[in-house]
């Protein structure tokens, strides 16, 4: 059995390798043809042809029950059983007449109604015809099978024709490449090209270009190459070509990202009289935006207009697609009233493009307009609308609206997906209403809706919001037991979550099962595990982090240099700070004010209180603008050195910016006066002011109020006040 196999396969492969080899020869000499067989069916064909037609009475059915088909229809056996049972019309018609019979099946062919059972019954009374029907009946049931994309159907009846000795002509066979094509073997479709030139036959437009399109959709590496190849021979020896044939090669070439060549070759193709049309046009505008080539996509625009070719729908939504991934708002909602002024309706991908970049822009109510706009077109929303409107409302925290329309779009029988699920998981997550979440959760697989690794990492970061770590790490167990692979951003997650527990064990646990599984830590995850360690006072281990971050060439971000600089100076190891400033400087980052006002903060803490003013009075010439924090640390600085007045000065300027001085202003202002300028007046000024707008005096300035002021004295009335409001620890 196996060397039979063995000799059947090597068989095929030899009639493969003769088919391609003749088909360069009759491109080279079209009239010399070589011996060639189409496939090892063929060959079978050949050798059981002469039983099988022995008895006039075999029919079709008898061919359909004891032949094994390639066919892959599911149920295909049922289907071989229903289609002997076509209308009675047929079935009790034995003598009908050939030539009615012809026209009976065009005109079943042209109904547009034909199924695949009626089609296979069809075929089935052809058989029984003696004499067989011409081959034109038969091939207009092919043609109506391959609308109805049965194209294994009609592979395994072109093959039981030619068993049944019908020879097939030049349009039957470009159905069979058709077919071949589209299951993927284009091979076998440049072998019945082969046979087509064998049999003195001559192949015409179509059948090249099915053959283009299909090695144009064999997603290979060199697909475009092999078009090319055969497009250059069909141009060498003066095959037929039509605007058809320019468009298959012009659409290989914009999804190759090679639309310059493609606008190349459709002036050449209009320089052969042949005219452009419109789809042309469409494919290479949306090449070129998909290549950045914007400015060269609107001259193709105008130039439409030039040549008297009317755009369609689908020419502006590729421009108004290609404005919008380019951020150009302004004139894609141009477009889009000029598309309406010229009486060309939107369909519903259009509007889905404007809906989701208008909701990323957080202009929901526009969004809205354009919803409202396809209500008037009867152009109903989709799925695709619904899901950015939700995104879009989540986004703004309008949740009770987001659920609203949620509920909408379900009322209008439209079924959420995957993506609109875990929209309102996320969202719910970052609510921290994890009950709620989970409850979507078990109706998205209730409804049959899988969970993808964007919805369990949104129900994982949800836990570690909420400090619930052991859920979170059942939920990161559940991703592995489900058949997903958890991906570098789960695994930040968990890290994460570990880390704000201070559980740095078990986040060092998660960080090495994450290189073990072959992923690589990114950024993301160093700086993450740097500022863990640096909140359990573990600098060192945070800077051998950062260490082998640079030496694993994962490039630190400014919150990494950010977060270790902070957890140096605040384990009072200023001068590695200022170490990894200067490296910081060299990466070529630029610091911002957090960078300067951890640097600010250390030098004060050090007693440099001069340095640290120059370097305050150096932000501007270094284009930063102090914020609250900045002001609160030289405020602090100064009361520590009972320089008040300095710091008062500083409160002022902090007004006249527009910076809203916190309670850390306020207390540090109160301190200061309580401990060196032993004026308690305006220290009550300062702690009256911060509890009108809603501050609390911290434990340290109620002690240090406690502490100055004996029982009896003049302001026991304000302490036994102040004692009565909540204290900052």
């Amino acid at each position: 059995m196996n060397k039979r196999t063995n000799e059947r396969t090597n068989e095929l492969h030899t009639s493969l390798v003769e088919g391609k080899m003749v088909m360069v020869m009759m491109l080279r000499r079209r009239r010399r043809m070589t011996s060639i067989i189409i496939s090892d069916l063929l060959v079978t064909a050949v050798k059981v042809r002469k039983n099988v037609i022995q008895s006039s009475t075999s029919s079709f059915s008898l061919i359909l029950a004891n032949t094994k088909t390639t066919c892959t229809t599911t149920t295909q056996e049922q289907e071989q059983q229903q289609h002997l049972t076509i209308s009675s019309s047929i079935a009790n018609n034995n003598n009908m007449n050939p030539i009615c019979f012809d026209s009976f099946v065009r005109n079943r062919c042209k109904s547009g109604d034909l199924g695949l059972d009626e089609a296979l019954g069809l075929f089935d009374r052809l058989f029984q015809i003696r004499p067989l029907p011409s081959i034109h009946p038969f091939t207009q049931l092919l043609g109506a099978l391959v609308k109805l994309k049965h194209y294994h159907w009609v592979i395994y009846l072109s093959k039981l024709m030619l068993l049944a000795g019908i020879q097939l002509n030049i349009v039957t066979l470009s159905i069979l490449i058709n077919c071949y094509c589209y299951v993927g073997r284009v091979d076998l479709g440049f072998a019945v090209l082969a046979n087509i030139f064998k049999r003195g036959l001559e192949p015409n437009d179509i059948t090249f270009n099915t053959l283009l399109k299909g090695l144009s959709n064999s997603k290979k590496g060199d697909d475009v190459k092999q078009v090319m190849d055969l497009f250059n021979k069909m141009l060498e020896y003066a095959y037929p070509f039509d605007v058809v044939t320019y468009g298959v090669v012009i659409d290989a070439l914009c999804k190759s990202e090679n639309s310059s060549a493609a606008l190349r070759l459709m002036r050449k193709m209009e320089t052969s009289n042949i005219r452009s049309n419109v789809n042309l046009y469409n494919m290479i505008i949306d090449g070129l935006f998909k290549e950045n080539q914007v400015n060269e996509a609107f001259h193709l625009f105008r130039d439409m207009d030039t040549k008297s070719i009317e755009p369609n729908v689908v020419t502006y939504t590729s421009l108004i697609h290609g404005l919008c991934r380019f951020g150009r708002h302004k004139e894609a909602m141009s477009l889009f009233r000029k598309m309406l002024s010229q009486n060309i309706k939107p369909d519903v991908t259009t509007c889905s493009i404007l809906v989701d970049f208008l909701t990323k822009q957080g202009r929901i109510k526009e969004a809205f307009q354009i919803v409202e706009m396809m209500s008037q077109t009867s152009v109903k929303p989709d799925v695709v609308i619904y899901t950015s409107l939700i995104h879009g409302l989540c986004v703004l925290g309008q949740w009770n609206e987001a659920t609203k329309l949620f509920g909408e779009m379900v009322s209008h029988g439209i079924s959420p997906n995957v993506q609109t699920y875990s929209i309102l998981i996320d969202y719910k997550c970052k609510e921290g209403k994890m009950d709620e979440a989970l409850q979507i959760f078990k109706i998205m697989t209730e409804k049959g809706k899988e969970p993808n690794i964007i919805t369990y990492n949104s129900m994982m970061d949800g836990y570690c919001l909420q400090g619930q770590m052991k859920e979170a790490k059942r939920i990161f167990d559940s991703i592995i037991a489900t058949g997903h692979e958890p991906n570098t951003y789960s695994y930040n997650i968990l890290i994460n979550g570990y880390c704000k527990a201070r559980r740095m064990d078990d986040a060092v646990h998660i960080f090495n099962d994450m290189r073990c599984k072959g992923l690589t830590p990114d950024t993301i995850t160093y700086t993450t595990l740097i500022g863990g360690f640096c909140k359990v006072l573990k600098v060192s281990e945070a800077k051998d982090l950062f260490n082998e971050m640079l030496a694993r060439r994962e490039i630190p971000s400014l919150i990494t240099y950010i977060t270790l600089m902070d957890g140096l100076c605040n384990n009072d190891r200023f001068t590695e700070a200022l170490e990894l400033y200067n490296v910081l400087k060299k990466s070529g980052l630029k610091p911002n004010i957090i960078v300067y006002n951890i640097i600010l903060d250390g030098i004060c803490k050090t007693g440099q209180l001069f340095e640290a003013k120059e370097l305050f009075d150096n932000l501007s010439a270094k284009e930063l603008h102090p914020d609250t924090r900045t002001y609160n640390i030289m405020i602090r600085a100064y009361c520590k050195e009972g320089l008040l007045d300095e710091a008062q000065e500083l409160f002022h300027e902090m007004e006249e910016k527009s910076l809203v001085p916190d309670d850390f202003t306020f207390n540090f202002l109160a301190q200061g006066f309580l401990v060196h300028g032993n004026d308690d007046d305006k220290a009550m000024h300062f702690v009256n002011t911060m509890i009108e707008k809603g501050f609390s005096p911290s434990a340290e300035t109620m002690s240090k109020l406690l502490n100055l002021h004996v029982p009896g004295g003049p302001n026991q009335e304000r302490i036994n006040m102040l004692l009565n409001f909540p204290r900052k620890a």
